[in-house]
């Protein structure tokens, strides 16, 4: 009974540590009637192309990244990419060519955001801004300084932050104590049963804390796209 808990606990762990390297805020819901099946990885769009050269095409494509860096989008075996195009709707987004990539306005307000990808997250794909043309790569540490001269966004984000900052305490410092127990335990091993070793109640507290810090970093009422919202009020 006491390995089972030990193995339940320890894989709640895995996945607590799991989750604070890959979390991303849900994207926004749009309409469904523009946006086809989506698959886990690449999601399939509806899609309407305003070439260069004054034609139009409409298909359903995902929009895809070549390794070199160069997104495009793929219908009917055809290849179109940012430099062929004046403009792109896609996931009911308009999107505009920008270098490799097309800058999709997933957010529109007195802070609007845009994304090379036409979904609503946050990260290294983002870019904010108040003035029309000024695309500012969205980073947590500058964000605050684009809602600084609201007081209930600020508060929103700051909160938001604070709870974060918690979770990220919590299942770090497990992490911290369970890599300590696995490496003061007996190198030569020894004849008690590891449940009752003392380092065996450690990591079960270790698993434990990490798994509050999971639950912590998921319990939070509000996301940085509420925070976007507040401020656009």
């Amino acid at each position: 009974m006491k390995k089972m808990l030990f193995f339940i606990l320890f894989s709640l762990f895995v996945v607590a540590v799991y989750g604070q390297f890959h979390y991303t805020p849900p994207p926004m819901p749009m309409h469904d009637q523009f946006m086809m099946t989506p698959t886990y990885s690449n999601p399939v769009y509806r899609c309407k192309i305003y070439l260069s050269n004054g034609e139009i095409v409409e298909g359903e494509s995902s929009v895809f990244k070549d390794v070199d860096g160069g997104f495009y989008l793929k219908i009917k075996k055809q290849k179109y990419e940012p430099f062929d195009t004046d403009s792109v709707f896609v996931n009911q987004c308009h999107g505009m060519p920008k270098g490799d990539h097309w800058l999709f306005e997933t957010v529109s307000g007195k802070l609007s955001v845009y994304n090379k990808y036409p979904t609503n997250v946050l990260n290294s794909n983002s870019y904010i801004t108040k003035r029309k043309g000024q695309y500012t790569p969205y980073d947590k540490s500058k964000f605050i300084l684009e809602i600084e001269d609201n007081s209930e966004a600020l508060a929103m984000y700051q909160k938001i932050n604070k709870t974060q900052t918690t979770a990220q305490i919590l299942t770090w410092g497990g992490v911290g104590v369970v890599i300590i127990s696995f490496l003061t335990l007996p190198p030569g091993g020894t004849d008690k049963d590891f449940s009752e070793l003392p380092q065996s109640k450690l990591i079960i507290g270790g698993a434990v804390l990490s798994l509050v810090g999971y639950i912590v970093g998921r319990s939070s009422e509000y996301d940085y796209f509420d925070v976007i919202e507040k401020y656009n009020e």
